[in-house]
């Protein structure tokens, strides 16, 4: 089922439909402004993932940079790629609740781990910065 082309927009979907905006942002107030961005972006899919710049017409493609024919979205780059396998170990590590992309996104004890994920990948550095 995850490899399906409709599990990126089901679980997304799932993601909104999860939790009422007014609760992410109480959840999220003890975030940085940058790293309260950051899981906003992940959350609604607009982030520079390649599939998203193919999307709106900045890329050619929006296959990851590493892994040949697979769609780099939010779910390859946080759950699947395996040149971030490392990072998301340390992301995983001693936690229950970063098993699956709504967990993360949605559970507040998720988006500081989330967001050093991002930050030690350096993926996302021209979007976020340092």
């Amino acid at each position: 089922w995850a490899v399906s082309p409709r599990y990126e927009k089901i679980a997304m979907r799932d993601l909104r439909a999860g939790r009422p905006a007014r609760f992410f942002h109480k959840a999220a107030a003890g975030l940085t402004r940058r790293q309260h961005s950051m899981i906003v972006h992940l959350r609604t899919g607009h982030i520079g993932l390649n599939s998203h710049l193919k999307r709106i017409g900045r890329l050619e493609s929006g296959d990851c940079p590493h892994c040949a024919g697979r769609e780099e979205t939010v779910t390859h780059f946080l759950m699947e790629c395996p040149k971030y396998a490392a990072a998301r170990r340390v992301m995983q590590r001693n936690s229950r609740t970063s098993k699956s992309l709504v967990e993360l996104l949605t559970n507040p004890e998720s988006f500081k781990k989330v967001a050093h994920f991002v930050d030690a990948t350096g993926r996302l550095k021209k979007v976020f910065g340092e």
